[in-house]
Parts: structure tokens; sequence; C-alpha cells
């Protein structure tokens, strides 16, 4: 399964991915601008009931929805995911680690990854 929603982002500014449940098992999810403050709802989900509640890690990932005839024609990214924080249970953090590349173009992506923090640099492509 895939899903991806697309806005206007803005190079250079951090976003926030902001989950919070709503009634019963359902979730939705906004992205934030963090300097300007707009907030874009992403999307509203209901899990199947006793899935429990989030779990301190996360798995961010990047994916091309298009690739390109050949891999050396990659678009390159740079995106850093942050560990997960909270506002809940006493304001409870957590982790995101960089794993693996996958896809059409494994090792042949220019794939990089490296811990930042408690998140991880993630950056895959030649072209900029």
């Amino acid at each position: 399964m895939s899903c991806g929603y697309e806005f206007d982002a803005v190079y250079g500014h951090t976003y926030a991915i902001t989950v919070m449940r709503g009634w019963g098992s359902t979730w939705t999810g906004d992205v934030v601008d963090t300097l300007s403050g707009k907030a874009t709802h992403i999307g509203s989900w209901a899990l199947p009931s006793g899935s429990g509640n989030l779990r301190p890690s996360q798995g961010g990932f990047v994916e091309y929805y298009s690739s390109p005839p050949n891999c050396s024609q990659l678009q390159w990214v740079n995106v850093v995911f942050g560990g997960p924080t909270s506002t809940d249970a006493g304001g409870r953090s957590g982790s995101a680690r960089a794993q693996y590349e996958y896809g059409n173009c494994t090792g042949q992506g220019n794939y990089k990854s490296a811990q930042v923090g408690t998140g991880t640099n993630i950056s895959r492509g030649w072209v900029r």
C-alpha cells in the first residue's frame, strides 16, 4: 500500500507532522509549516479496534511516485525526519532511524543516511 498527499511546501522551511487521536480508533494528521504556522490537513484513518496507542518511534520514507527512465536521472532530495514528540503522557519523545534504500534504483540512487540527534537525514538522487 502506498499513499501520498501533495501540498505547496516552501523549500527551506521546517514542517511538523502532527497526529492526533480523534474519536475511538480514528486518527487525523496535519502538516504544519513551523515558520508561518499554516496547517494543512493530510488525512484521517481508522485503525482496528484494540490497536492501541502510538509507539515512540517512526518510520519516515522518501518515495518517488514517478521514476525516471534511468536511475542517473533521479531528482535529488534531502530531508531530515525528526524523532517524534508528544504533548501527551508527560511529553514523551522517541527516535527516527534510517534503515535502507528500496525501489527500482536500489544501489544506484546515491542514497545516503545519517543520524541527526533523535532524527535521521536522508538524501537520494543525482539531479539538482
